[in-house]
């Protein structure tokens, strides 16, 4: 599963263990068929950005383009 970000609003999480992570992610995506490996991005940068990526951090490298900096509006 592939999630492009914005996924921990508004300061993004403390830690791995941080509550934002069960509340706005895994109590919500249930499904059987949602649990398999999540590969997450994007700007959600704020915070500890390592938290989200959890023990995929050891098997995986993924890249993400955030192009919201090039937008002079995101500065303000």
């Amino acid at each position: 599963m592939i999630s492009a970000g914005d996924n921990f609003y508004q300061h993004g999480l403390m830690g791995p263990e941080d509550q934002k992570f069960s509340d706005s992610f895994t109590d919500i995506y249930t499904a059987p068929s949602l649990q398999k490996t999540w590969y997450t991005g994007n700007h959600d940068y704020m915070g500890n950005v390592l938290a989200q990526l959890g023990e995929c951090e050891k098997y995986v490298e993924s890249f993400f383009i955030d192009t919201t900096p090039f937008v002079d509006e995101y500065w303000n």
